[in-house]
C-alpha cells in the first residue's frame, strides 16, 4: 500500500483522504497480480480503475514495461483458466511496452495508438491519473465490449458466448521495470430486467444480477412517467438468489407505471 499523499515523492493517491492506492513495483520475473472474484455475471459489467505512473522508464525487450487491468471469465480454477478475457494495458502482446493496447479471447489484439505520455497528458480530471474503463454488455444483449482511456473510446470487441464474467484483474504476469499505482477501483454488475407481467393486481418483474448478489441488494423503483422521478415502489418485495431474482409489487391507480431495478 502507498501512503495517503497526493502525488508526493514516490507515494500517490487519486482521492486525497480516501483509501490508499496499491503499488505495482518493478520486479523480475513476476510482479503484482491481484484479482477480485465478484461472482459470475452474465449481465452487463463495468470495471473502472485509475492508474498513476511517472513514465520515467521506456520499455524495451530487455527491460519491459508491462501491466494491465481486465475482466476474466467464470472458472472455479480462477482467472487464468482463460474462459474469457477482456484486457487493457501495456504489454508486448497488446501493442508494445509504451503504447496502450487491448486484447480479448473473441477479438484478439487491438492497438489504441495512445502512448503512455499521451494518456497522462489527457488525464480525465487533470490529476495525471489515467482512467481505464471496460464496459461489457450482457450476454443476452449481444455481449459487446468497449474499452476507454480517459473516457475516450479506444477499442471494442465481444464477450465469449455463454461465458459469465467473474474476475477483475490488475497487475502483470510478466517482467516489469516501471512503478504503477492503482486506485479507486470499481466493478459494477448491472441488473437486467428479462420479463414483466401483470396479473390479479400484482406486477411481477424477473431480472438477472451477479451470482454472488443477494435479493436484499436490490430495490424496485417506480414512476408514473418514463422520465419521471423514480422512488422505491410501495409494497414491493424481491426474492431469489444465485443471479436470478424476482420483484413483485401491487398495481397502482395510475394509467401507466414504469420500473427500474436499483442495486
Amino acid at each position: 500500500p502507498a501512503d495517503d499523499h497526493m502525488n508526493a515523492s514516490q507515494n500517490h493517491n487519486h482521492t486525497p483522504g480516501g483509501t490508499t492506492s496499491v503499488r505495482l513495483d518493478p520486479q523480475d520475473p513476476a510482479t503484482l497480480a491481484n484479482y477480485h472474484d465478484f461472482g459470475a455475471a452474465a449481465v452487463a459489467v463495468t470495471a473502472t480503475a485509475w492508474l498513476f505512473e511517472d513514465n520515467n522508464h521506456i520499455g524495451t525487450y530487455a527491460y519491459p514495461v508491462s501491466f494491465y487491468v481486465g475482466l476474466y471469465g467464470d472458472s472455479v480454477s480462477g482467472p487464468t483458466a482463460n474462459t474469457d478475457y477482456l484486457l487493457l494495458g501495456l504489454a508486448p502482446t497488446f501493442a508494445d511496452y509504451n503504447t496502450y493496447g487491448y486484447k480479448s479471447l473473441s477479438g484478439g489484439i487491438g492497438n489504441t495508438f495512445i502512448t503512455r505520455a499521451a494518456a497522462i497528458a489527457g488525464s480525465a480530471d487533470g490529476s495525471r491519473w489515467i482512467k481505464l474503463t471496460i464496459q461489457a454488455d450482457s450476454l443476452a444483449a449481444g455481449g459487446h465490449v468497449r474499452f476507454y482511456i480517459n473516457n475516450v473510446l479506444v477499442g471494442s470487441t465481444y464477450r465469449q458466448p455463454g461465458v459469465s464474467l467473474r474476475y477483475f484483474f490488475m497487475g502483470s504476469q510478466s517482467k516489469n521495470y516501471e512503478f504503477f499505482w492503482f486506485d479507486d477501483v470499481s466493478v459494477v454488475a448491472i441488473p437486467q430486467i428479462t420479463d414483466i407481467a401483470v396479473s390479479g393486481g400484482t406486477v411481477t418483474i424477473d431480472f438477472l444480477g451477479a451470482v454472488s448478489e443477494q435479493a436484499a441488494d436490490f430495490t424496485l423503483l417506480s414512476a408514473s412517467t418514463v422520465n419521471g422521478l423514480y422512488s422505491p415502489a410501495a409494497g414491493a418485495a424481491i426474492t431469489g438468489s444465485g443471479g436470478s431474482y424476482q420483484a413483485t409489487v401491487p398495481t397502482t391507480s395510475d394509467p401507466a407505471q414504469f420500473y427500474r431495478i436499483q442495486r
